[in-house]
């Protein structure tokens, strides 16, 4: 049994209007969200994210983002964009911007 996150197919339902499909998280990952701020992925795609945060962001707030995918040795890094938040400010929806 592998300790490595798994990400599964989620069924695209109403999701006619994202631009790439989005893959559901189905284990405990982490994702540094910039500067002492961090958290956990809830799915992803190609073009973004959505995760529940540690601190408040702010939509439209530009970040720099890392994590690492299952069966990769290497982290994913990226500049992105707070695109949505929650009523907390911590957690939302952001795209990659690179």
């Amino acid at each position: 049994m592998s300790s490595a996150p798994i990400i599964t197919d989620r069924p695209s339902g109403n999701n006619h209007h994202r631009r790439s499909p989005r893959q559901r998280i189905e284990t405990l990952m982490y994702v540094d969200l910039g500067l002492e701020n961090g958290g956990f992925p809830i799915n992803v795609s190609e073009g973004g994210m959505a995760f529940h945060g540690v601190r408040p962001l702010e939509k439209d707030q530009l970040i720099y983002i890392k994590f690492k995918l299952p069966g990769l040795s290497n982290s994913v890094e990226s500049a992105a964009q707070i695109a949505w938040l929650n009523d907390l400010g911590k957690g939302g929806g952001l795209r990659f911007i690179d």
